[in-house]
């Protein structure tokens, strides 16, 4: 499905999962409510980020950006097994954008090198305390989500394939729409 650029879309249903409605200042993925992102992008974006970055994105995250492209989602608390790092959870305070705000920025943020990130992972979302939401682009673990304590120093090899991971780095889902559905209300 290509998506305009630009226009006065008022609402659209992407695979039955993204709803988008631009009179309010949310959108809907699924069950889960995002405040807007100020930029909508089209396919063409998407297209050139990723040849920006040399890689290319898992297709439920191509449609999510198309629909949202980042935004700080409402349900943002998810749990995951991260005992090796001695945490049971956290927070998404924003999943980042493409050509938003540098701060928010996934390209810029995959091209930091001040972020010690293992290839061909993306920086998708950040928690309150800094730490990172990261989605595979790797042929060997391709789409699935990780966790990243940004504290943690590693001196492991990232060999998802081995099911060997940096000490800082855990897997938290096999895709990004299970990473969604994960999510939930931190009163809830």
């Amino acid at each position: 499905m290509n998506l305009p650029c630009e226009g006065n879309i008022k609402s659209l249903l992407i695979n039955s999962h993204f709803i988008l409605d631009r009179e309010p200042t949310y959108r809907k993925f699924m069950m889960l409510t995002i405040t807007q992102s100020k930029r909508m992008l089209c396919e063409k974006d998407i297209s050139d980020a990723q040849n920006e970055l040399n890689l290319i994105f898992p297709e439920q995250y191509t449609r999510f950006l198309l629909v949202s492209n980042g935004g700080v989602p409402k349900q943002c608390a998810i749990d995951f097994n991260g005992v090796d790092i001695k945490v049971n959870g956290d927070d998404v305070k924003l999943l980042f954008s493409i050509q938003g705000k540098k701060s928010r920025d996934l390209v810029l943020r995959y091209l930091n090198k001040d972020i010690h990130i293992p290839t061909g992972l993306i920086v998708i979302a950040q928690s309150e305390l800094g730490n990172y939401f990261l989605l595979s682009a790797r042929q060997d673990c391709y789409g699935v989500i990780f966790y990243k304590d940004h504290e943690i120093e590693d001196t492991l090899a990232f060999e998802p394939e081995q099911n060997l991971y940096p000490e800082s780095i855990v897997k938290i889902s096999d895709d990004f729409e299970e990473f969604l559905q994960s999510l939930y209300q931190p009163d809830e």
